[in-house]
């Protein structure tokens, strides 16, 4: 647990924090597995060097500086010497502190809110703009969600990932991707515009979300207010920022002729290649398990995905999906 510093210590340590994040963008951004495999230090201590919560460890502040190719005698002898200053600073104020908690009984630690909204100033523009989106779709997210509404391909979205991976903002569960605790979620959200939070999550509902919870789960309102031409290109907006490089990719409605959100006639035509393949998949005998390894989805999105198909097609049973799967390929063979 970090020691509790006095407001002067709690200034220094936040401008020695916010200095060395500097050095870190000077040096273009590396992610901090790269940076840890250079300085051959910890991932995760390099990143709370840079949170300002609590003073790190020489060795760690010259791991860091190394690793961000600061190895320039004179300069690394200045960062020691403000080191040495603020660990003189924090070490009275801790001192004083821990009589005082040997003469009054202990309390229960309080959790520090400001930690993840700490966490999240760190890090590079263009993974804050990610977990914006991310936190549209909810607390927990599957990675085609996220491509579909960043306008890019999943591995487009690593750089980024590893980034929120590595600072503790994000957690991987199973084969979702989730927010590490409700605070960080609701720290990222509160940043988020909410036409256009609300923008994101009326597109990915038109589309059909592939992974992850119902989109909207999280908010009381459902996520689901009437979309509009002025929310849509809020939406472009948000997913577009994240990888200018990137061209935007086309969802498969449009490669088939038909604009974002706009449905297709009834029957088979109104499903998505993605319906149509899972429907096939079903025509086949697989299991839901088996038609989620195979896709790299959950079995709640297949589920979601067959209780869409039942209702576009008016059917009731996986046993006539399956049936009127395979006349349909018998017919088109």
């Amino acid at each position: 647990m970090p020691r509790p510093l006095s407001a002067a210590a709690r200034r220094q340590l936040s401008q020695f924090a916010a200095d060395l994040r500097a050095v870190r963008e000077a040096a273009g951004t590396p992610t901090y597995r790269r940076m840890a495999v250079v300085a051959r230090h910890a991932a995760p201590a390099l990143s709370r060097a840079v949170a300002g919560r609590a003073v790190p460890s020489w060795a760690c502040v010259e791991a860091f500086l190394h690793a961000c190719s600061v190895t320039d005698r004179r300069e690394v002898d200045q960062w020691h010497r403000r080191w040495a200053a603020l660990r003189a600073a924090a070490a009275p104020e801790a001192g004083r502190r821990r009589e005082r908690r040997a003469a009054q009984p202990s309390a229960p630690a309080q959790p520090e809110s400001s930690e993840p909204a700490v966490l999240v100033a760190s890090l590079p523009d263009h993974t804050r703009r990610m977990l914006q989106v991310a936190s549209a779709i909810g607390t927990s997210f599957g990675l085609l969600d996220l491509a579909r509404l960043m306008r890019c391909g999943t591995a487009s979205l690593l750089p980024a990932l590893d980034e929120a991976l590595q600072s503790g903002i994000l957690v991987v569960k199973d084969d979702l991707v989730a927010f590490s605790s409700v605070s960080a979620h609701q720290v990222v959200e509160a940043s988020l515009l909410r036409p256009v939070a609300v923008a994101l999550r009326e597109e990915l509902l038109a589309r059909g979300s592939s992974g992850g919870a119902t989109v909207g789960q999280d908010h009381p309102d459902g996520g689901r207010p009437p979309p509009n031409q002025q929310e849509t290109g809020l939406a472009r907006q948000a997913g577009t920022a994240l990888l200018p490089s990137q061209a935007a990719e086309p969802f498969a409605d449009q490669r088939l002729g038909y604009s974002a959100g706009q449905r297709r006639p009834g029957g088979w035509e109104s499903l998505t290649e993605r319906e149509i393949y899972i429907a096939g998949l079903v025509g086949k005998a697989l299991t839901n398990q088996q038609i989620a390894h195979r896709i790299g989805i959950s079995r709640h999105t297949v589920n979601y995905h067959l209780r869409r198909i039942f209702s576009k097609l008016g059917i009731v049973s996986r046993v006539e999906l399956a049936s009127a799967a395979r006349e349909r390929q018998r017919s088109t063979a």
